[in-house]
């Protein structure tokens, strides 16, 4: 089984995909800032959520740990979460 992480994945775009790699048989984990927001999601698709603010390495690292922890590797990693904010060098 094919293992994906998607970051921002409980609403829009990241929802969607979520719920169609699932359906596809995909072991899916939806990533988000809002744990009640993507335990929903998560529920609504059987997938499986995951903490995670992708502005935060402390969140990645810990979002990283559960996952290798629950399944041991990841296979795919949509890189969805929107940032906003000013522009850096």
């Amino acid at each position: 089984m094919t293992t994906t992480l998607i970051t921002g994945a409980n609403k829009g775009i990241g929802l969607e995909t979520a719920r169609r790699l699932s359906s596809d048989g995909h072991d899916v984990w939806l990533g988000a800032r809002s744990a009640a927001r993507g335990r929903a999601a998560a529920d609504e698709v059987g997938g499986r959520f995951v903490e995670l603010n992708v502005t935060s390495e402390d969140s990645v690292a810990r979002a990283a740990a559960v996952i290798e922890g629950e399944v041991g590797h990841l296979d795919v990693l949509i890189n969805n979460a929107g940032i906003t904010g000013p522009l850096g060098d």
